[in-house]
């Protein structure tokens, strides 16, 4: 931090709401992972019982952290988040080395991320143009072929360009989008989670006493176990980005714990019962033998709805990416905000996000 400098105090809006708090926890959290899981945890672990436990353990461990944040979020009212708590208990150069990384890689990594496969998903069910295809095999060192899906990448720009603008309107419009697109991917989650409990087509798996599924013991079970549970709490990440906007949240002391357990729990619950009932559907054999190329959960829905349901889950990916590309751009500029209330980011970093 510069010397003889105080840092510049400018105020954010608190105009989030519990309600809209909550929404942003769980759109942030559910995106592509709860259709896509399923089918590499079958082929670590085979065994429908441990599946769900290792969502529900890996539930439980996400609620665990949520309580520490929800602790460390009595430490202070402004926005920022694990910034802020870094700077508050280990001191400035930590929290310095921490907003920098995720400016230039965490957050800046994941914002492209979830832009790339929404607009993958959306090439999916649209088929987009292929743009200057006599230059695709232009490379630098053989590794970046910056043309190749140029009508993929021209429209995952685009969509952080419009959600960026939308944004610098003010963070209640964002938010009011958040609310949208949220209670709309939740809408499509239980619509899928409701089809599959009543389907009624030839049970399989653990609901008929075939020995089809070969119980795992001693380290094989271990190994299988944990590598399930991996994949599930990538599924989960995402909930701490709440903590980056406590300077707008109204009454944080109360709001923002309530925010982070409420928006988990309702992760938690979707999980378990979606993988219920990709399991209650189709056989562990067939889950695991689903190609890398291929959702699980489209399989699921093509089985359920028929050749209409795998562009039902596209749809619903769209969604839920579309969610959480918005969420992650509400949540990592109020890092560098804070940052440059510290005086350790750049001058002219202003607080148009705040205007409303």
């Amino acid at each position: 931090m510069q010397e003889n400098q105080e840092p510049t105090n400018i105020s954010l809006k608190r105009v989030i709401g519990l309600p809209t708090a909550i929404l942003l926890v769980a759109g942030l959290m559910i995106g592509s992972g709860a259709f896509k899981k399923i089918a590499p945890m079958a082929q670590s672990l085979m065994s429908e019982p441990y599946i769900l436990l290792a969502w529900i353990v890996a539930g439980i461990i996400t609620i665990f952290g949520a309580f520490t944040y929800s602790g460390l979020s009595s430490m202070t009212n402004e926005t920022g988040g694990i910034y802020e708590y870094l700077r508050l208990i280990y001191g400035d150069f930590i929290a310095y080395l921490l907003g920098w990384t995720y400016f230039i890689i965490v957050g800046t990594g994941a914002i492209a991320a979830l832009a790339f496969i929404f607009s993958q998903s959306a090439d999916a069910l649209f088929h987009f143009p292929v743009l200057l295809p006599t230059l695709r095999d232009i490379s630098f060192a053989d590794f970046i072929y910056p043309f190749r899906g140029l009508s993929i990448k021209l429209f995952a720009m685009s969509m952080i360009i419009l959600l960026t603008l939308l944004n610098i309107r003010g963070i209640k419009y964002a938010g009011e989008l958040n609310n949208v697109v949220t209670g709309a991917k939740i809408l499509g989650i239980l619509l899928l989670i409701t089809a599959g409990v009543f389907y009624a087509g030839e049970p399989t798996g653990m609901l008929v006493g075939k020995g089809i599924i070969q119980p795992l013991s001693g380290a094989a079970l271990f190994s299988g176990f944990f590598g399930a549970l991996l994949s599930a709490l990538w599924a989960y990440d995402g909930w701490a980005n709440i903590t980056f906007v406590t300077g707008e949240i109204k009454n944080p002391e109360r709001n923002l714990p309530y925010a982070i357990i409420g928006g988990v729990g309702i992760a938690m619950i979707l999980y378990v019962l979606l993988n219920y009932v990709y399991m209650k559907v189709l056989p562990m054999e067939q889950l695991a033998s689903i190609p890398d190329n291929k959702i699980a959960a489209a399989v699921v829905s093509e089985t359920l709805f028929g050749r209409v349901g795998a562009s039902l889950i596209v749809v619903l990916i769209l969604t839920c990416t579309f969610g959480a590309l918005n969420g992650c751009i509400i949540t990592y500029p109020r890092i560098s905000f804070r940052m440059a209330q510290e005086k350790v980011f750049f001058k002219k970093s202003i607080p148009c996000t705040s205007r409303f």
